[in-house]
Protein backbone atom coordinates (compact mmCIF):
# COMPACT_ATOMS: atom_id res chain seq x y z
CA UNK A 1 0.00 0.00 0.00
CA UNK A 2 1.31 3.48 -0.77
CA UNK A 3 1.55 6.20 1.85
CA UNK A 4 -0.15 9.38 0.69
CA UNK A 5 0.63 12.65 2.48
CA UNK A 6 -0.20 16.28 1.83
CA UNK A 7 2.58 17.96 -0.17
CA UNK A 8 5.30 19.48 1.97
CA UNK A 9 4.63 17.21 4.93
CA UNK A 10 7.62 15.19 6.01
CA UNK A 11 7.35 11.46 6.35
CA UNK A 12 7.91 9.84 9.75
CA UNK A 13 11.46 8.72 8.88
CA UNK A 14 12.43 12.29 7.91
CA UNK A 15 11.08 13.53 11.26
CA UNK A 16 13.10 10.90 13.11
CA UNK A 17 16.23 11.85 11.16
CA UNK A 18 15.73 15.54 11.95
CA UNK A 19 15.21 14.77 15.63
CA UNK A 20 18.34 12.60 15.80
CA UNK A 21 20.39 15.23 13.95
CA UNK A 22 19.20 17.84 16.49
CA UNK A 23 20.22 15.56 19.37
CA UNK A 24 23.65 15.06 17.78
CA UNK A 25 24.07 18.83 17.42
CA UNK A 26 23.22 19.24 21.11
CA UNK A 27 25.86 16.66 21.99
CA UNK A 28 28.43 18.41 19.76
CA UNK A 29 27.64 21.64 21.62
CA UNK A 30 28.32 19.96 24.95
CA UNK A 31 24.69 19.55 26.01
CA UNK A 32 24.76 15.91 27.07
CA UNK A 33 21.58 13.91 27.43
CA UNK A 34 20.93 10.66 29.26
CA UNK A 35 21.59 7.69 26.97
CA UNK A 36 22.62 10.14 24.29
CA UNK A 37 25.16 9.46 21.58
CA UNK A 38 28.85 8.91 22.21
CA UNK A 39 30.82 10.64 19.47
CA UNK A 40 34.44 9.76 18.69
CA UNK A 41 36.31 12.18 16.44
CA UNK A 42 39.48 10.73 14.96
CA UNK A 43 42.10 12.81 13.16
CA UNK A 44 42.94 12.10 9.53
CA UNK A 45 45.79 13.21 7.27
CA UNK A 46 43.31 15.32 5.29
CA UNK A 47 43.05 19.02 6.17
CA UNK A 48 39.86 19.96 8.04
CA UNK A 49 38.50 16.42 7.97
CA UNK A 50 37.94 13.87 10.70
CA UNK A 51 36.64 10.33 10.88
CA UNK A 52 33.60 10.04 13.14
CA UNK A 53 32.19 7.10 15.07
CA UNK A 54 28.79 7.63 16.71
CA UNK A 55 27.62 4.88 19.06
CA UNK A 56 23.96 5.20 19.95
CA UNK A 57 21.07 2.84 20.50
CA UNK A 58 18.73 5.35 18.81
CA UNK A 59 20.21 4.22 15.48
CA UNK A 60 18.03 1.10 15.71
CA UNK A 61 15.11 3.14 14.33
CA UNK A 62 17.13 4.37 11.33
CA UNK A 63 18.18 2.24 8.37
CA UNK A 64 21.93 1.67 8.31
CA UNK A 65 22.25 3.44 4.96
CA UNK A 66 20.65 6.63 6.37
CA UNK A 67 22.67 6.92 9.58
CA UNK A 68 25.77 8.42 7.97
CA UNK A 69 23.76 11.21 6.34
CA UNK A 70 22.17 12.05 9.72
CA UNK A 71 25.67 12.46 11.21
CA UNK A 72 26.84 14.59 8.27
CA UNK A 73 23.72 16.76 8.54
CA UNK A 74 24.36 17.26 12.27
CA UNK A 75 27.90 18.46 11.56
CA UNK A 76 26.56 20.87 8.89
CA UNK A 77 24.03 22.28 11.38
CA UNK A 78 26.68 22.51 14.08
CA UNK A 79 28.98 24.44 11.72
CA UNK A 80 26.19 26.92 10.91
CA UNK A 81 25.61 27.52 14.63
CA UNK A 82 29.33 28.09 15.26
CA UNK A 83 29.66 30.37 12.22
CA UNK A 84 26.62 32.41 13.28
CA UNK A 85 28.29 33.10 16.63
CA UNK A 86 31.68 34.02 15.15
CA UNK A 87 32.64 37.37 13.62
CA UNK A 88 34.54 37.15 10.33
CA UNK A 89 36.93 40.13 10.10
CA UNK A 90 37.43 40.27 6.31
CA UNK A 91 34.62 38.68 4.29
CA UNK A 92 36.73 39.08 1.13
CA UNK A 93 39.23 36.51 2.45
CA UNK A 94 38.32 32.83 2.44
CA UNK A 95 37.44 31.52 5.84
CA UNK A 96 38.94 28.36 7.29
CA UNK A 97 36.20 25.93 8.33
CA UNK A 98 35.39 26.25 12.02
CA UNK A 99 34.14 22.67 12.22
CA UNK A 100 35.91 19.75 10.53
CA UNK A 101 34.01 17.79 7.91
CA UNK A 102 33.37 14.11 8.59
CA UNK A 103 35.30 12.02 6.06
CA UNK A 104 34.45 8.49 7.19
CA UNK A 105 31.34 8.01 9.32
CA UNK A 106 30.45 4.92 11.33
CA UNK A 107 27.10 5.09 13.11
CA UNK A 108 26.49 1.98 15.17
CA UNK A 109 24.59 0.33 17.99
CA UNK A 110 25.65 -2.27 20.52
CA UNK A 111 24.65 -5.01 18.09
CA UNK A 112 27.03 -3.54 15.50
CA UNK A 113 29.85 -3.83 18.06
CA UNK A 114 29.30 -7.57 18.32
CA UNK A 115 30.20 -8.03 14.65
CA UNK A 116 32.65 -5.14 14.09
CA UNK A 117 35.71 -4.26 16.12
CA UNK A 118 35.70 -0.49 15.80
CA UNK A 119 35.95 0.12 19.57
CA UNK A 120 38.63 -2.42 20.54
CA UNK A 121 39.98 -0.77 23.72
CA UNK A 122 38.19 -1.01 27.05
CA UNK A 123 38.70 0.60 30.46
CA UNK A 124 37.35 -1.27 33.46
CA UNK A 125 37.15 -0.41 37.15
CA UNK A 126 38.59 -2.98 39.52
CA UNK A 127 36.05 -4.85 41.62
CA UNK A 128 35.44 -8.26 43.12
CA UNK A 129 33.58 -10.89 41.12
CA UNK A 130 29.82 -10.36 41.39
CA UNK A 131 30.25 -6.92 42.99
CA UNK A 132 28.18 -4.11 41.47
CA UNK A 133 29.87 -0.95 40.28
CA UNK A 134 29.25 1.81 42.87
CA UNK A 135 26.99 4.64 41.68
CA UNK A 136 29.72 7.32 41.78
CA UNK A 137 32.03 5.13 39.66
CA UNK A 138 29.20 4.37 37.24
CA UNK A 139 28.44 8.09 36.85
CA UNK A 140 32.14 8.80 36.28
CA UNK A 141 32.15 6.17 33.52
CA UNK A 142 29.15 7.78 31.84
CA UNK A 143 30.79 11.20 32.10
CA UNK A 144 33.95 9.76 30.49
CA UNK A 145 31.91 8.62 27.46
CA UNK A 146 30.75 5.12 28.31
CA UNK A 147 28.77 3.36 25.59
CA UNK A 148 25.48 1.68 26.53
CA UNK A 149 25.50 -2.11 26.22
CA UNK A 150 23.12 -4.83 27.46
CA UNK A 151 25.72 -5.40 30.22
CA UNK A 152 25.55 -1.78 31.41
CA UNK A 153 27.67 1.13 30.28
CA UNK A 154 31.14 0.17 29.02
CA UNK A 155 34.13 2.45 28.46
CA UNK A 156 35.10 1.51 24.89
CA UNK A 157 37.43 3.43 22.58
CA UNK A 158 38.52 3.27 18.94
CA UNK A 159 42.21 3.99 19.58
CA UNK A 160 44.71 3.14 22.28
CA UNK A 161 45.60 6.84 22.52
CA UNK A 162 41.99 7.85 23.26
CA UNK A 163 41.70 5.06 25.82
CA UNK A 164 45.00 6.06 27.48
CA UNK A 165 43.86 9.71 27.69
CA UNK A 166 40.58 8.66 29.30
CA UNK A 167 42.44 6.32 31.67
CA UNK A 168 44.71 9.18 32.78
CA UNK A 169 41.68 11.42 33.48
CA UNK A 170 39.89 8.64 35.39
CA UNK A 171 42.98 7.85 37.47
CA UNK A 172 43.39 11.56 38.25
CA UNK A 173 39.73 12.11 39.20
CA UNK A 174 39.11 8.78 41.00
CA UNK A 175 42.43 7.02 41.67
CA UNK A 176 41.01 4.80 44.43
CA UNK A 177 39.06 2.79 41.83
CA UNK A 178 42.08 1.17 40.19
CA UNK A 179 41.13 1.58 36.52
CA UNK A 180 42.63 -0.80 33.96
CA UNK A 181 43.04 -0.57 30.21
CA UNK A 182 42.27 -3.76 28.29
CA UNK A 183 42.59 -4.07 24.57
CA UNK A 184 41.74 -4.97 22.04
CA UNK A 185 38.35 -6.17 23.27
CA UNK A 186 35.67 -7.64 21.06
CA UNK A 187 32.33 -9.34 21.12
CA UNK A 188 29.51 -9.95 23.54
CA UNK A 189 31.69 -11.25 26.41
CA UNK A 190 32.50 -7.70 27.45
CA UNK A 191 30.38 -7.61 30.61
Amino acid sequence: MPVIRPSGRKGPLASVRDHLADMLVNELMGERVRRGPVIFELPTDRKNQIDVIVMWEEWKSVPVAARNEVVREAYRRFEKIIEAGTHHIDPALPREPLVPTPALVIAGTWEDLTTNDFLPYKIIPSRRAGEDIPEDVYLMMIDAGAVWTPFGHQLLFPTEEMAADALARLNKDMPEVGWSLVGPSFGPNMG
